[in-house]
């Protein structure tokens, strides 16, 4: 090598990298802290309207309002089974479907929240690791 020539120069990461490393950090902190949260309420706002919507409970009628039931008997359990399908009606495979998804979603939502939350702040107040620079 000549000395009047001087030995390659190597790029430098550009510093945009650590901001985006930063703010990716950032979203998935509060992902983490918000998401959670929202789909338990959003799983509940959901059940809510879906048993607004849903049939209506109907009058029962005279014979299922005796005191005397007993369920010791088959046909006072079929008058008892028919009396419940009379109070509440039938259910469509939808909705039994649809309640089972929002089940499902409530409790994951349930069962993330709290580790969301502590993940979510020791991310959020954990100081990210500058990049090395040239002179250290």
């Amino acid at each position: 090598m000549d000395e009047n020539q001087s030995p390659p120069v190597q790029p430098q990461p550009p510093i945009q990298t650590h901001r985006k490393k930063l703010a990716t950090r950032t979203k998935v902190a509060l992902w983490l802290i918000i998401g959670p949260s929202m789909l338990v309420a959003l799983a509940l706002i959901l059940f809510i309207s879906s048993s607004l919507l849903g049939p209506e409970p109907k009058p029962l009628p005279a014979s299922c309002t005796n005191d005397s039931l007993s369920l010791s008997d088959d046909t006072s359990k079929a008058q008892a089974k028919e009396c419940t399908d009379t109070l509440f009606g039938e259910q469509s495979k939808a909705q039994i479907i649809f309640n089972i998804v929002l089940f499902i979603a409530g409790a994951l939502g349930v069962l993330a929240w709290l580790p969301g939350l502590i993940i979510g702040f020791t991310l959020l107040a954990k100081k990210p690791k500058a990049p090395p620079t040239p002179f250290q």
